[in-house]
């Protein structure tokens, strides 16, 4: 019995591993750097590239303080057991997803360990808007990853419901980063902007049939 163990141990290892090398290949073909320096880049599930998401997320990156950002990154790196999930987190740029909120251009998974940007919203925004949609971001990833704030059940609520828990934080985080007003310039852009609500409901209009467009790898991320 211990033997017939053993084994069942060493393939479910290989199994793991194999998933994990295949999973790398798709992510080294379909990513873009962002911060090389720590080993982040962006994935397209189109294979799009979004340059402006990129040069605003670098912006963010150096922008938070380090300690911050060392902690982050160091609990990035402790990265999860289960094989679906990366070394390093899934930054991913996507057209849109099925029932995203009107305001939603990014979304933090509730285990810290994926964010989510709309890339095509990020091009056309101004350059301090993006920068502080990423640091949103990087905020709930701080928090929910580094510091242990997961609770399960956020998981089958909505952002809006467990994102309301982290305001103070996300205030705190873009003050620091220079952005003193974010949540007010956000909300001005986004009001009577005909450019945005033109975009926004081409986008989510191919939202549905995205995760069935996409392979196995990458529909993971989606799930």
């Amino acid at each position: 019995m211990k033997a017939a163990a053993t084994e069942e141990g060493i393939g479910s290892t290989q199994s793991a591993d194999e998933t994990r090398a295949a999973q790398d290949r798709w992510m080294a073909k379909n990513s873009y750097p962002l911060v090389p320096e720590a080993g982040l880049s962006l994935v397209s599930l189109t294979g799009q590239d979004y340059p402006k998401l990129r040069k605003a997320f670098a912006e963010a990156w150096k922008r938070m303080l380090k300690p911050d950002v060392k902690r982050l990154l160091a609990s990035w790196r402790k990265g999860k057991k289960a094989p679906y999930y990366p070394r390093l987190p899934w930054i991913v740029a996507l057209p849109s997803w099925p029932g995203r909120d009107k305001d939603e251009f990014a979304l933090t998974e509730t285990s810290g360990y994926s964010i989510r940007f709309i890339g095509p919203l990020f091009e056309i925004m101004p350059d301090e808007i993006a920068v502080g949609c990423v640091i949103r971001e990087l905020t709930f990833a701080y928090y929910l990853v580094g510091q242990g704030n997961h609770n399960p059940r956020w998981a089958v609520t909505s952002r809006k419901v467990w994102g309301a828990k982290f305001e103070e934080e996300v205030a705190t985080f873009t003050r620091c980063a220079g952005i003193r007003d974010f949540k007010g310039d956000l909300q001005k852009w986004i009001t009577g902007n005909a450019e945005l609500e033109q975009l926004s409901a081409e986008l989510d209009d191919h939202a549905c049939w995205l995760h069935d467009a996409v392979g196995e790898h990458a529909a993971l991320i989606l799930s």
